[in-house]
């Protein structure tokens, strides 16, 4: 493959709904497959042990995100995309994911040796290759998605997290403790980069080119900053908890946000990965990239709402089962993060969009905010606990709220009124099912066996939640199947952004 590759023009909504297919095909089996992995560990592990290992992928992650994701974005964003380019981000992510991984050793080494924390020290040293591995095929399949190339990815998935998933598990049965998380991400990594060059078959030349490197690092880099930033976000409370209490701590907090993680994997990332090819794409006209952004917030806010609400709602009853009696603490945690589901629909796009008019820039201040915001208030709640952690958290969320919007406003166009009216059916039907929910199982559920009384918590609610919404939202639900099934009508014509009624799909 050589020469120029060039994005072709803005999708239609039938490629979109299939990528969208697609991508929550992968999200599905990914994320299956490393819970049920995750669940397994959490019953052989106690909580403290558990609290170690989460600290040391917490530095793998970050490491990820250095070595590939900037770059990585950037290539899938670029307009024209020549060889020497994608040459250039190859091997920029190749020599920086080495350095991160001679990092990771080295941090190893003093964790285990002026620290005396060897269960750390070993956990980080057999993660060091991790970004190494993923720099790997980070841009092969970057050009992969530039194409909507989603179906190719989701068999990648699956083939990654099923290999890697059924040997994590043998491992975990055996023993293995620590090691089978090893070894899941280990082999799951090595799996899709060698799955990445067999999909998309381009060896890069051994050529570095200052000028494309240049231009791919403006948004690259800003990508990368930015996403380090939320990552940090995200585990601020681990690392936090790790000075102020203990791994113990850790191990509960991580437990309840790996639940939330899940949930919003599973509802918005189908939804958030193909956002920025899709909305890069239209850029040039902020009425139709508007009208594509409030679609697909509105399509994730249907599934992510009562998704969230609904784990607060039965956390109770389902976590001692699933994760056992050690992990009780983790219930009110649970209960509080669910109440994340609106900042996540109003912010999760924040980026993609962003990211789509040249702004990565705002992107990144947006974070750092939310950064200091966090961390203020964990350092503030960390020595009352876990719990009151996650109360900082869900603060922290609520308060960034209008800055998030007033940027996204000033920037791209995306005016607040129009994204409340986006996802507020979903919230006001989420809202109803916890509002009917939390009586009847105070008088009627509580005295049953945790199995049937989860199962009739999630029977109950996805009924009442279901009948709201084709109340409520039936004849929007029916104008974006018509729409949906005209996929060219609805790339003609489009009205302004604050006059668009958002697409739901069939």
């Amino acid at each position: 493959m050589s020469g120029k590759m060039r994005v072709s023009a803005a999708p239609s909504a039938k490629q979109i709904t299939s990528s969208v297919g697609w991508s929550s095909l992968q999200i599905i089996v990914e994320q299956a497959s490393l819970f049920l992995v995750f669940v397994i560990l959490a019953r052989l592990l106690d909580p403290t042990t558990f609290g170690i290992v989460a600290v040391a992928v917490i530095v793998s992650e970050l490491g990820k995100v250095i070595a590939s994701n900037g770059l990585a974005t950037a290539v899938i964003q670029t307009c024209d995309l020549d060889e020497a380019a994608a040459d250039t981000a190859f091997w920029t992510n190749f020599a920086v994911a080495i350095l991160i991984g001679v990092v990771m050793i080295g941090m190893a080494i003093i964790v285990g040796g002026p620290w005396q924390q060897v269960q750390l020290a070993n956990a980080l040293a057999a993660l060091a290759p991790v970004p190494f591995i993923t720099s790997l095929g980070a841009i092969h399949a970057a050009r992969n998605i530039r194409g909507f190339g989603y179906r190719a990815l989701a068999l990648r998935t699956l083939a990654a997290n099923v290999i890697a998933g059924f040997v994590a598990i043998l491992l975990a049965i055996g023993g293995y403790g620590i090691w089978a998380l090893v070894a899941q991400r280990l082999i799951a990594e090595s799996v899709l980069t060698i799955a990445s060059w067999m999909i998309y078959p381009w060896m890069p030349r051994a050529r570095f080119q200052p000028r494309s490197y240049h231009t791919l690092l403006t948004t690259g880099w800003h990508v990368t900053l930015t996403n380090l930033v939320f990552q940090l976000g995200s585990r601020v409370n681990e690392i936090v908890l790790t000075f102020a209490l203990s791994y113990t701590a850790v191990g509960v907090i991580r437990i309840g946000f790996r639940l939330m993680d899940l949930t919003t994997q599973f509802a918005v990332r189908p939804f958030s990965s193909v956002a920025l090819p899709a909305l890069a794409r239209v850029a040039h006209d902020r009425p139709r990239m508007a009208h594509q952004f409030h679609q697909i917030q509105m399509m994730s806010a249907l599934v992510l709402t009562p998704a969230m609400v609904g784990l607060g709602l039965v956390a109770d009853p389902l976590i001692p089962l699933v994760f056992g009696p050690q992990w009780t603490g983790v219930i009110p945690v649970t209960q509080v993060l669910s109440l994340m589901a609106l900042p996540i629909c109003l912010n999760q796009f924040a980026t993609p969009v962003l990211t789509a008019v040249g702004r990565a820039d705002v992107g990144f201040r947006i974070a750092i905010v939310q950064l200091l915001l966090g961390l203020f208030f964990c350092i503030i709640a960390a020595p009352y606990g876990a719990t009151w952690v996650a109360i900082a958290y869900v603060t922290r969320a609520y308060i960034t709220l209008p800055w998030v919007a007033f940027n996204l406003l000033r920037f791209a166009g995306v005016r607040p009124a129009v994204a409340l009216r986006s996802v507020a059916p979903a919230v006001a039907c989420s809202a109803l099912m916890a509002i009917m929910v939390i009586p009847i199982d105070y008088w009627l559920l509580r005295d049953l066996a945790p199995v049937l009384r989860t199962a009739a918590k999630v029977a109950i609610g996805g009924g009442i939640f279901t009948l709201a919404a084709l109340i409520f939202a039936g004849p929007k639900l029916k104008n974006a199947i018509q729409q949906l099934r005209r996929p060219n009508a609805s790339q003609k014509n489009v009205a302004p952004a604050d006059t668009l009624e958002p697409i739901v799909p069939a």
